[in-house]
């Protein structure tokens, strides 16, 4: 991964706490207030907090964590229909080492683990000045944020850990890059791709260090959602082990959610994207009016007819629910009419995101519900009856939406029944390409992609950027790119 040598520290929140309120400066001559000295950055208890926050203004950036990254997996997926914007990704066989797509968020996810690692680098020497409890925050954030961004890069760029074909050992992942090097072509930043297991373990030692040091809350509730907390740590934990077909810690962590009374479902689907600190939400990435990601980035940009409205929705979506009562259809989704006479096409829109100023929402509680099913009914024999206790889990939510009955029998039933869940609730927020990923299915033809994708296709999984290929020689390149 390329880095640049910076000799100021980013501070993109320097003059703003997570709500992140407009910057105003005194006079055009004054230094810029996202590049401010390191000595200065550092030097007191609440320049080392704004510094702190800096490392969420790197999660916002445009190319991944304003939300491209769930959106990446939402068009590789069933549901929302590909489009072309967003270059071949989603297109499969059509993606190539040099798509501008591609690089720009390879860039972008490596430049928020440097701006972390960054900033543990420059807090340690002056980790005295705060508490230790503080520094313990500081340290458990940069962590989460790391762990966050490796686990996303190394579910695009490599296989799943559940591959079957050579397994997580022998599959490389991604470049572990766990400091700030001074030199941006030093042999720290010149490394070679990792194994999947290797990354998953820096995920799991990263995500379980903050998980102690992290506190539960911090005190209102705009921070307890957009700052790492306890609470978030474990349930990028249990999501982690998910993947990884742990069922086992999966269980245990989801648990560690549902016993703590911190996290509930709201009454209705809709009212996590219209109130973004519910105590639905566990983890979110904040945008305001007035740092939204702009018409070409935002959510709202892409999922919206009213803005650029780049992804409808598919008719497999749609086919999932009953329309006639599921809320998830009924309060969440719209249609518009393209074109007149017998031209006009009915598309269909999901509504989870209307303003530039909409959070990105990454990990929420009904999410906990559905893992500890699914990891539930995935310990039993699957001939045997279902497991009460999983179905429970599944019916907390379905039965919010008014999702109908559900009919299962056998755990393999079951099975089945969470997954087409986990479609259905988690739309639109970045999961539906990893499901089909982690459960080793077949993406089969849909919207314009004309050929099935089996699992286990070199295109399953994305190219190294090229311009890294040739900066790093030692990379080695995804087969069939």
């Amino acid at each position: 991964m390329r880095t640049i040598q910076l000799k100021n520290i980013l501070t993109g929140g320097l003059m703003a706490c997570v709500a992140l309120t407009a910057c105003t400066r005194e006079n055009f001559f004054d230094d810029p207030l996202d590049a401010v000295p390191t000595d200065i950055a550092f030097s007191t208890p609440e320049r080392i907090e704004k510094s702190a926050v800096g490392m969420y203004s790197a999660l916002q950036n445009i190319n991944w964590g304003c939300g491209r990254n769930l959106i990446y997996a939402d068009v590789q997926g069933l549901d929302a229909n590909p489009n072309n914007f967003f270059n071949n990704v989603g297109f499969f066989d059509l993606m190539r080492p040099n798509d501008v797509t591609i690089t720009a968020a390879w860039s972008a996810a490596y430049n928020t683990i440097y701006t972390a690692n960054l900033f543990v680098k420059n807090f340690q020497p002056k980790q005295s000045l705060v508490t230790p409890a503080k520094a313990d925050q500081y340290i458990g954030e940069s962590e989460f944020i790391r762990a966050y961004n490796y686990f996303y890069l190394v579910n695009f760029w490599a296989q799943p850990y559940t591959d079957t074909i050579k397994g997580p050992d022998a599959n490389p992942g991604v470049p572990l890059i766990l400091e700030a090097a001074d030199d941006p072509f030093g042999a720290g930043n010149l490394v070679q791709r990792a194994s999947v297991k290797a990354v998953y373990d820096q995920i799991e030692k990263d995500l379980k260090d903050a998980a102690i040091r992290l506190p539960e809350d911090y005190g209102d509730a705009n921070s307890r959602v957009t700052r790492a907390t306890k609470g978030a740590a474990r349930a990028l934990l249990m999501r982690m082990y998910l993947y990884k077909g742990d069922w086992a810690n999966a269980v245990t962590y989801a648990d560690s959610l549902i016993n703590s009374g911190l996290y509930e479902l709201n009454p209705t689907p809709a009212t996590l994207y219209r109130n973004y600190t519910t105590k639905e939400s566990i983890f979110s990435i904040a945008f305001s009016g007035s740092n939204n990601p702009d018409r070409n980035n935002a959510l709202s940009a892409h999922y919206s007819p009213t803005v650029r409205g780049d992804i409808s929705l598919s008719n497999a979506f749609l086919q999932l629910m009953d329309t006639t009562i599921d809320l998830r259809y009924k309060d969440l989704v719209i249609t518009t009419v393209r074109g007149t006479g017998p031209s006009a096409s009915t598309y269909y829109w999901s509504t989870k995101y209307t303003s530039f100023g909409d959070w990105v929402p990454v990990i929420r509680f009904a999410e906990v519900l559905l893992v500890k099913a699914e990891a539930l009914a995935r310990q039993g024999i699957p001939t045997a009856p279902l497991n009460t206790d999983a179905l429970g889990c599944l019916m907390r939510v379905r039965a919010r939406s008014n999702g109908g009955p559900m009919l299962a029998a056998t755990n393999a039933q079951l099975i089945q029944a969470i997954l087409k869940e986990r479609r259905i609730e988690l739309a639109f927020e970045g999961q539906a390409y990893f499901d089909l990923q982690r459960t080793r299915q077949p993406v089969p033809p849909h919207a314009s992609i004309q050929h099935e994708q089996p699992y286990g296709s070199n295109y399953r999984v994305w190219p190294i950027p090229q311009r890294d290929m040739n900066i790093m020689p030692d990379l080695i390149q995804n087969p069939g790119y």
